[in-house]
């Protein structure tokens, strides 16, 4: 004698008893395909001009202002780190760039150490690091 929900089955219907469109699943799936595909994308468009920066960028030694390590696996030999950087180009100005690079994790740089970097002429905002972090040379 109490109230009672209308008898739909949980795919074709929700609580409120009026049917579920059966082209949503397939909408949501698509908008969640179009995200990946488009982060993929950036991804490759990120790994083609840091490239090209290092191909074709000015070389420089770039003062590490900042690191975060990003987490990766525990057996890993590298880890992913980003990297805020200082450096002087030809222009004189201390310019600061952030980058993303690849260091070993025994010998992981610190904010002091200086990096082979190299960046474009025009956006030297625009860096990639180039080579080996080496500490600070300590004066005796």
């Amino acid at each position: 004698m109490g109230w009672a929900l209308p008898a739909t089955s949980c795919h074709t219907g929700n609580c409120t008893g009026k049917p579920i469109d059966p082209d949503l699943p397939y909408v949501v799936l698509a908008c969640v395909g179009v995200v990946v595909v488009l982060y993929a994308i950036g991804q490759v468009v990120i790994a083609i001009r840091r490239k090209q920066v290092l191909k074709h960028g000015v070389p420089a030694q770039a003062v590490i202002r900042e690191i975060t390590a990003r987490r990766g696996s525990a057996y890993a030999e590298d880890v992913k780190a980003d990297v805020t950087l200082v450096f002087s180009p030809a222009s004189g100005e201390e310019v600061e760039g952030w980058t993303t690079a690849r260091f070993p994790t025994a010998a992981l740089p610190e904010p002091g150490w200086t990096v082979p970097v190299r960046y474009w002429a025009k956006e030297p905002q625009r860096v990639a690091v180039a080579g080996a972090a080496a500490p600070p040379v300590r004066p005796d």
